[in-house]
């Protein structure tokens, strides 16, 4: 699991951190006033099969953009990215086993880029998303 704040990164293995994460995540991803971003929808199964958790105050990237750019296909992080930031990603880590221990340092800087660049393109949108979401 990535997350990402203005100041620091986080890549957090959530296979040795289990019991942790039960414990000190609910209430971050449950509070009303702390927003949080994601690109695509499909850790929220997993955030609530596996860890009980149910978010409040979130916002979807890729829907958001792709709802003001009228397109009606999924846009993918690394096209989005290259839209709003001009950064090209190399996105070969994407389909890693995830799950297999010890991580790879270069699996781990991809992880902790690809949370970075979305607080980068949440802080592109946010006026555009709060408006929309939140007034």
């Amino acid at each position: 699991m990535q997350l990402s704040v203005d100041t620091h990164d986080f890549v957090i293995d959530t296979v040795k951190l289990y019991e942790h994460i039960q414990e000190y995540l609910p209430p971050i991803f449950m509070n009303r006033s702390i927003i949080k971003i994601f690109f695509g929808t499909c850790d929220l199964p997993w955030l609530q099969r596996d860890y009980n958790i149910f978010l409040n105050s979130f916002v979807d990237v890729q829907n958001v953009y792709d709802k003001k750019s009228k397109n009606s296909n999924h846009s993918s992080f690394a096209f989005v990215v290259k839209d709003l930031l001009n950064i090209e990603l190399d996105k070969k880590w994407q389909s890693f086993p995830w799950q297999m221990r010890k991580l790879p340092s270069e699996a781990i800087r991809y992880a902790r880029l690809d949370s970075k660049l979305l607080y980068k393109v949440w802080a592109s949108y946010e006026r555009y998303v709060c408006t929309i979401y939140f007034e």
